[in-house]
C-alpha cells in the first residue's frame, strides 16, 4: 500500500459553486439559512466550510447544507479518479466556476401627467382685475 495521495481519488468540494448557482453570495447569508434550520454553526465554522475542503464534516452541517441549498450530495462533492485533477490544483481544492452577474431589473416608472391648474376667479362678481 502506498502513502502517496496521488493513488487516492480526488475529491472536489463544490460548496462555492452551489452557493453561486443559488445566488447566495456571502458566508453570512449561508449561515443565516443554516441557523433558520436550527443548525447551530459559528461564523468561523461556516467560513471554513465555504473556503476550504473540510477535513471532517459534521453530518448535521452536511444535512443542513443539503437542505438550505436544496441540492444533492453529488452537487457538493464530486469524486474524480486518482491522478485526474480536472482543474483541482491541490489534493482537495475549492475552485468556483465563473458565474454570470445577475441582470439588474429596472422598474419602469410611469411619468405623471402634468395637469393644468384650473384657474377659478376668486373675486366676487362685478370686480375685474
Amino acid at each position: 500500500m502506498s502513502d502517496n495521495d496521488e493513488d487516492l481519488v480526488q475529491i472536489e468540494w463544490r460548496l462555492l459553486n452551489v452557493m453561486a448557482e443559488r445566488r447566495i453570495r456571502t458566508v453570512t447569508a449561508l449561515r443565516k439559512k443554516l441557523i433558520d434550520l436550527n443548525v447551530d454553526i459559528s461564523s468561523q465554522q461556516a467560513g471554513r466550510l465555504v473556503n476550504q475542503f473540510p477535513d471532517r464534516l459534521n453530518t448535521k452541517y452536511l444535512r443542513g447544507l443539503l437542505t438550505a441549498l436544496d441540492c444533492d450530495i453529488s452537487d457538493l462533492i464530486r469524486v474524480h479518479p486518482p491522478g485526474d485533477n480536472v482543474g483541482i490544483k491541490d489534493e482537495n481544492q475549492v475552485h468556483p466556476v465563473k458565474t454570470e452577474k445577475p441582470k439588474t431589473v429596472k422598474k419602469k416608472v410611469k411619468a405623471k401627467k402634468k395637469t393644468s391648474a384650473t384657474v377659478t376667479n376668486i373675486l366676487p362678481p362685478g370686480f375685474d382685475e
